[in-house]
């Protein structure tokens, strides 16, 4: 049969097409038996099956224009997307249906799967079979035909169940063409970065301290945020680099941390930065998967989900998960673990009279302490739904109108801050960011005055260090100091106020008045930042380098700094500046008149050979124009130009060209075909240019010097990633903005946080050095060494250690003019691609002071005990993961909040156990007085907050003690909640006429509250007016009087 087989094409194509023989192994076979497989008639037999298939398709959809395969993959290059991408598992769905592919299935009852996306890859789920692999193969060509795409098999993998056999494994891998992987995870992103995290975690701290700064981004992407419960000791690691980073910045010097962590993690409008606890806002990201399992019935991972778990009645969630990641976790209120019925419905303990309803919810055993706070909530909770017989059962989400949000979610995880703070004043104000930083440490009492070294235990001399008398605190230093006391004197005056200090910087922002007049209110609303920060700096010059202003200079310094922020904020016109600009363009202009003269052409030769220019042409993107008037976005292209267009990755320059008769302000710059095009509008409604005019260019510089030092450190960082990485790392873009920089490189991998870390520190320490950057006239920008000097000796080994690269951008002169370079994230952005984002001077300085305010918050709230430390603890945690600081920095953060929670269960466990002596002492002795006097009851109020526990365990030790009916009151001012808790003793007969639920309710009433049936002689309830215990208690006991007479 194998001498006979190959006597025609028909016999390979059908060995191909009925049994998925490759053609290459048939042509091997024929080789070693002297036979000759035509493969040119092959491929036409195999294309005419095909066009035969098609036709049939096209013949049955009954369509007069057909579109070949050609016609399709035309539109694929020229960028037209499929309008219906269901072409694509045509294919697969024709093979599942006539069993030649054979899906798996998630359990035995469970769905079956045939293929799965997971971000722009495709995963085929068959049997290990060679069938399965023939057809694989078949359907991904048809697919790429059809299609016009293409297949990258060296990137494609196999994954293979452990029970396959090793020979048939690699039979299987020969047949389909690409290589096996022994685990799945490594091709799904979100397992490499759970794995990434925990490398990046587990070499911080040796790593972070050597380190300018680390890429917060590798440890806190919101992806798999969302995917997995962050582990504690990741979570606590990456808070530590983020109050490390906040307090210390790039450096290995010691700072204090000048505000408590906790403090920094409440909201900006309570006083702190508004920084998102880690912990909390994974939980709210988890959150919505038990929203989405409750909604999206049909989805497939829920019904995989429902399979191997189970969903509890209703179908609202899944069954227990006993393992360590429930997926999705169950978060069910503790009382149904407490019920009679666990699976009950709501119909099963619903009791309805009319328009009044009634919850028989039953428990099986007695309360706990720590659950009797929980019933009552369950049952307020329970008691505030709004029952409707006629609508079906829906899931709903309360605080954002039916929608489940993450952002809703993460407030009600958030702890509720009472403390009230001018947060407006502080952050709104005209300052400069760092000033209004300054002053909302100052209006917290934190910056570092001789009574808060004092308590960090900094034994100095405590006087003032500018009246040299009295004790230095923040409130006298900037407020009652008599130097202090001559510049709010100079301020009231200036404005013709009086004014009575208040005793604290906080008083003070809370109520400094506004003014009615818009421009000299905005002044007015500087003048407390701007004297504070003064004395401030002269205080630190008097005290650290013994220079002291004469108090006249010092309020002409004041005075100055005031008049110059109200001017960048336009509140005035600053008028040296206004005359000299005045000035400048009076002699642009002379320079353009005068042109032939000899002084005209001696300037412009010597300061600004191109920056008057003739105008060539004017295009408005359809046509070219002689002229140009007001009200129109136009294209100039002049003869030459001093503006830089976009290009490399540099963004354009902005600017404007001044000519006779207006001033055409420049918003964009482009390149086309060699033509630059100065994209722009006039700003006066007068101004017209024509061709032929001469104008001036002028660029704005500044933004310009925004934009150059992170376009050298580009460079840098290239030469950085190859020194590091290895000579394959090739550009693959970039973009050079004023605000920051971002590379992108080829690398098959993430970047390791060792190589992260030495990368950084080669562009600082050449920013260190002071390295001269030579841009020479072809555009060869070398950094620290001459173009002249690498074109004499181009053998020289010594130039592979510098920085040279074509570049036709605008570059610093020097690396010092970089400051500083912070490496802030580093990420995948395709295969094989990275890319990294980094800033530099002050942004790269902003980053490192934020680290060492963060770290210094968390220190100061070490010092801090009870409820204060348990809310600022809290607040402290939602603060840390928004910060832009080094990853190390952050886990170093992190871990000092750990080890306060620590402080705050302590805490937390003393105030519950003097609580309840505090509850029991006053109770009893109320007891032994109303005892003394005959009674048979006794209703006390004591004062331990909502504490449920202390209150229950007062009228256990009543009844104990005295052996009568008691009920215990206790109220919270900051709610305006009430706790209450009754008890009748079950022996004797001193309580058998009262009923304690009954008893209950009624004192409740006054209080708006509700409560249980009760058990064993005891009942728990809360109220929710507290203003009102007085007319409860007296309820109370007439309610008991009536009962027991």
């Amino acid at each position: 049969m194998l001498l006979g087989i190959y006597k025609s094409i028909d016999d390979a194509f059908v060995l191909w097409d009925t049994y998925g023989f490759p053609l290459d192994l048939t042509q091997l076979m024929a080789e070693e038996r002297g036979l000759l497989v035509d493969v040119e008639g092959f491929n036409n037999a195999m294309d005419e099956a095909r066009e035969r298939s098609r036709n049939a398709q096209n013949k049955q959809a009954g369509g007069d224009i057909i579109m070949d395969a050609d016609a399709t993959s035309a539109l694929h290059k020229r960028g037209v997307a499929a309008t219906d991408d269901t072409f694509k598992f045509i294919w697969i769905l024709e093979a599942c249906d006539n069993n030649s592919w054979k899906a798996i299935k998630a359990s035995k009852s469970g769905p079956v799967f045939s293929h799965l996306f997971f971000a722009d890859d495709l995963l085929f789920c068959a049997e290990a079979s060679i069938s399965c692999c023939h057809t694989t193969t078949r359907v991904l060509e048809d697919f790429c035909y059809h299609s016009g795409q293409k297949v990258n098999l060296t990137k494609s993998k196999v994954f293979f169940s452990p029970n396959v056999n090793p020979s048939l494994r690699q039979h299987l891998c020969g047949i389909l063409g690409v290589s096996s992987t022994p685990n799945i995870a490594k091709l799904l992103s979100p397992a490499r970065r759970v794995v990434l995290i925990q490398f990046v975690t587990s070499s911080i701290p040796a790593y972070y301290m050597q380190n300018v700064a680390l890429p917060s981004r590798i440890c806190s992407k919101l992806y798999y945020l969302s995917l997995f419960p962050i582990p504690k000791g990741i979570a606590h690691r990456l808070e530590k680099i983020q109050r490390d980073f906040l307090w210390g910045g790039m450096g290995e010097e010691f700072k204090f941390h000048l505000v408590n962590w906790k403090q920094i993690c409440t909201p900006i409008r309570s006083g702190g930065l508004g920084i998102h606890n880690l912990a909390l806002f994974n939980q709210a990201l988890l959150g919505k998967w038990l929203w989405r399992f409750a909604t999206e019935k049909r989805a497939l991972w829920r019904r995989v989900i429902a399979l191997k778990y189970g969903s509890l009645v209703g179908d609202w969630c899944s069954g227990p998960v006993s393992g360590p990641y429930g997926y999705p976790e169950i978060a069910i209120s503790g009382t149904v673990w407490m019920a009679r019925l666990k699976n009950a419905l709501v119909r099963d303990v619903l009791v309805t009279h009319g328009p009044n309803i009634h919850w028989d919810v039953r428990d099986f055993r007695e309360a706990q302490d720590w659950e009797i706070d929980l019933i009552a909530k369950f049952m307020d909770l329970l008691y505030s739904v709004n029952i409707r017989h006629e609508e079906a059962d829906a899931i709903c989400w309360c605080p954002s109108r039916k929608i489940f949000e993450v952002n809703s979610f993460y407030k009600l995880l958030q702890p509720a801050a009472a403390q009230s703070f001018p947060w407006k004043k502080v952050w709104r104000s005209r300052a400069p960011s760092k000033v209004n930083f300054f002053i909302w440490t100052v209006a917290l009492g934190k910056i570092l005055t001789t009574d808060n070294l004092r308590k960090r235990r900094l034994f100095v001399l405590d006087w003032c260090g500018m009246c040299k008398r009295d004790g230095e605190s923040v409130d006298h230093l900037l407020l009652h100091c008599p130097i202090a006391q001559e510049f709010w004197d100079l301020a009231f005056s200036m404005f013709g106020l009086s004014w009575v200090m208040p005793r604290r910087v906080m008083d003070l922002l809370h109520c400094w008045p506004g003014l009615t007049k818009q421009k000299a209110g905005d002044i007015w609303r500087l003048i407390p930042n701007c004297i504070m920060w003064c004395l401030w700096r002269e205080r630190n010059s008097r005290c650290f380098e013994g220079c002291e202003m004469p108090i006249q200079d010092l309020k002409n310094f004041v005075l100055n700094t005031l008049w110059k922020w109200a001017a960048a904020q336009d509140c005035i016109q600053y008028t040296t500046k206004s005359r000299n600009l005045a000035l400048l363009a009076k002699l642009n202009w002379r320079v353009m008149e005068d042109s032939d003269a000899l002084w005209a052409k001696t300037l412009k030769s010597k300061y600004c050979p191109s920056d008057i220019m003739d105008d060539r042409a004017i295009y408005t993107g359809s046509q070219f124009l002689e002229s140009v008037g007001a009200n129109s976005e136009v294209g100039i292209v002049l003869e030459s130009t001093s503006f830089y267009a976009e290009q490399g990755g540099q963004i354009f320059d902005i600017g404007s060209l001044e000519g006779p008769f207006g001033s055409f302000q420049v918003s964009n710059v482009q390149i086309f075909g060699g033509f630059i095009l100065h994209i722009g509008s006039f700003s006066e409604e007068s101004g017209r240019f024509s061709v032929g005019d001469k104008v001036i260019c002028k660029v704005d510089y500044d933004r310009r010097k925004l934009i150059a030092p992170n376009h050298t450190c580009t460079h840098m960082l290239n030469f950085a990633l190859r020194e590091v990485l290895g000579n394959h790392v090739d550009q693959k873009g970039s973009i050079v903005l004023p605000e920051k920089l971002r590379f992108d490189f080829s690398h098959g991998k993430p970047v390791d946080p060792d190589h992260l870390k030495r990368i950084e520190s080669i562009v600082n320490e050449q920013i260190k050095a002071e390295l001269d950057v030579y841009p020479d006239p072809v555009r060869v920008v070398a950094i620290g060494r001459k173009v002249e000097d690498l074109l004499a000796d181009p053998e020289n080994d010594e130039w592979l250690s510098i920085s040279t690269e074509l570049c036709g951008g605008t570059h610093i002169s020097n690396t010092r003019e970089a400051k500083a370079f912070a490496l802030l994230s580093e990420e995948g952005i395709a295969k094989g691609i990275r890319r990294i984002t980094a800033v530099t001077t002050d942004s790269a300085f902003k980053a490192m002071e934020i680290a060492y305010s963060l770290e210094q918050e968390v220190n100061d709230a070490s010092k801090l005990e009870g409820r204060v430390l348990e809310k600022t603890v809290a607040s402290l945690k939602s603060r840390v993961d928004s910060a832009s600081i080094p990853a190390a920095k952050k886990a170093d953060i992190r871990a000092k909040i750990a080890i306060l929670q620590i402080e705050v269960k302590k805490a937390q466990k003393k105030i519950a156990e003097e609580n309840i002596q505090k509850a029991v002492k006053v109770a009893t002795e109320t007891a032994v007085v109303d005892a003394s006097d005959g009674k048979a009851f006794c209703v006390s109020h004591v004062e331990v907050g909502l504490d449920a526990a202390a209150v229950r365990e007062a009228v256990l030790k009543v009844i104990e003690l005295k052996g009568i009916s008691a009920m215990v009151f206790s109220t919270d001012e900051t709610s305006n909640k009430a706790v209450v808790c009754a008890g009748v003793p079950e022996k004797g007969d001193r309580g058998k006429h009262l009923e304690v639920s009954e008893w209950l309710t009624a004192a409740l009433e006054p209080l708006k509250g509700r409560c249980g049936k009760g058990k064993a002689g005891l009942a728990s309830g809360q109220g929710t007016d507290a203003s009102r215990v007085n007319d409860a208690i007296n309820l109370a006991k007439t309610f008991a009087l009536m009962k027991l007479r």
